[in-house]
């Protein structure tokens, strides 16, 4: 998959993009970038003229212990996230379907 040009961030080389989508959560806004290894958030400055973005947060798929759909969310737009260690996010994005879905087909 290739990354659209107002995007600065790219996957090393050798690991591949899965799904990326904007998200919002209690800070503020960023992207939530999968990719066939990790899940990262990305904050920066989408200026098409000069783009950046850096690595906000990030951990390997194995952490990931479920994804889903929050039952009461206005629209079907948020999504939680459990991981391994018992912790928890909860995201809102309008484009996160192809995100909430490859990270669900992920899962063992």
């Amino acid at each position: 998959m290739t990354v659209p040009q107002r995007h600065s961030w790219q996957p090393p080389a050798g690991e591949e993009l899965v799904a990326r989508a904007p998200v919002s959560f209690a800070t503020g806004a960023a992207h939530c970038v999968l990719t066939d290894r990790r899940l990262l958030v990305l904050g920066g400055l989408w200026d098409p003229r000069e783009p950046w973005e850096e690595v906000l947060w990030e951990t390997d798929l194995s952490t990931v212990a479920t994804v889903e759909r929050r039952p009461f969310s206005v629209g079907g737009r948020d999504f939680g996230i459990t991981f391994t260690d018992g912790s928890r996010c909860r995201l809102t994005s309008l484009e996160g379907e192809p995100l909430v879905r490859h990270l669900t087909a992920a899962r063992p």
